[in-house]
């Protein structure tokens, strides 16, 4: 389980467990594009905006359109992504690093 400083009401700071985070619409998102495919300057992922998020029956990972943005390239809608499970695997979608 990963902890992370909080701050609390009274202002004292304490470790506490980091809340795992849910896919909604606006949310920043690293988008990594099928393997293979010539990558835009160079990038292995692009920053993307969540556009929707829908489920797919009998599937606990919900699937978001993303508007992708590749450096130096025009941006364009890519559908039905699922978050990737840590792997690098191409076409998925995975958070940010927290700051």
């Amino acid at each position: 389980m990963d902890l992370e400083p909080t701050r609390l009401a009274d202002g004292e700071i304490r470790m506490m467990a980091q809340q795992p985070q849910a896919p909604s619409i606006g949310r920043i998102v690293l988008f990594t594009p099928t393997i293979g495919i010539q990558h835009a300057n160079g990038a292995e992922e692009y920053v993307a905006i969540i556009g929707q998020v829908f489920a797919a029956p009998g599937n606990p990972r919900p699937y978001c359109n993303l508007f992708v943005m590749p450096p130096f390239a025009a941006p364009y809608w890519e559908g039905s992504v699922q978050e990737g499970d840590g792997d690098n695997t191409s076409r998925t979608w995975r958070w940010p690093a927290r700051a």
